[in-house]
């Protein structure tokens, strides 16, 4: 997909969001991710008791331990899981805006409540890094291969620190996660008079991943 070819006003997130609110490169940018529903917290908070307390709870009631102790675990672990799975979504899906102002000359990023201005010309450059995963089924219900999913995270180089511009959705292959944020990035590096550097796809560690 070519550059002319490429309307960031069509780019489309997860359930139909267009995060582009405006897209002049070279006078203002805008681009915005709402945060997911609270409703989306709880159903992640409610999987992450699930699986919390069923592994907890099946090691607890396979040991000699006491009813009372065996309960207890279980229970404790549920809570956990519920708490870290609840902020783990949270933290992930929270607002996300990043603004380009040509005319003030600077630039804004907000994750959260956590906001960063910085002058345009202490970008150094855009990144645009590729990520996969590698999932692993496993059997259920009958054999069920492995996949990979891909995406790409489109990122402002700063003197110290990265600070994410738009993550794109996970798609099925590389090529398809990266057509339409690179072109966007293309165009934004252009306007800013700075290099777009790809960094091709690598497995995210399980750090990375889970933290």
């Amino acid at each position: 997909m070519s550059d002319l070819a490429f309307d960031p006003r069509a780019f489309v997130l997860r359930k139909n969001i267009r995060p582009i609110e405006l897209w002049s490169p070279g006078v203002r940018v805008r681009i915005h991710v709402p945060a997911v529903p609270v409703a989306g917290t709880i159903v992640a908070g409610a999987l992450g008791a699930l699986a919390g307390g069923a592994i907890v709870g099946l090691f607890a009631f396979s040991s000699q331990l006491p009813e009372q102790v065996q309960w207890a675990a279980t229970v404790i672990a549920a809570a956990a899981g519920a708490i870290w799975a609840a902020l783990k979504f949270r933290e992930m899906f929270e607002e996300h805006d990043a603004t380009f102002d040509w005319t003030a000359g600077r630039a804004t990023f907000r994750h959260g409540r956590t906001v960063q201005n910085v002058a345009l010309r202490e970008i150094a450059a855009l990144v645009l890094r590729g990520l996969k995963t590698r999932h692993e089924p496993g059997d259920v219900g009958g054999p069920v291969p492995s996949y990979t999913v891909y995406w790409c995270r489109l990122e402002a180089q700063l003197l110290d620190a990265a600070v994410l511009v738009i993550e794109g959705d996970p798609e099925p292959d590389p090529a398809s996660a990266r057509r339409g944020i690179e072109a966007m990035g293309r165009e934004l590096a252009r306007a800013l008079g700075k290099d777009l550097r790809f960094e091709d796809f690598r497995e995210m560690s399980a750090k990375e991943y889970f933290l």
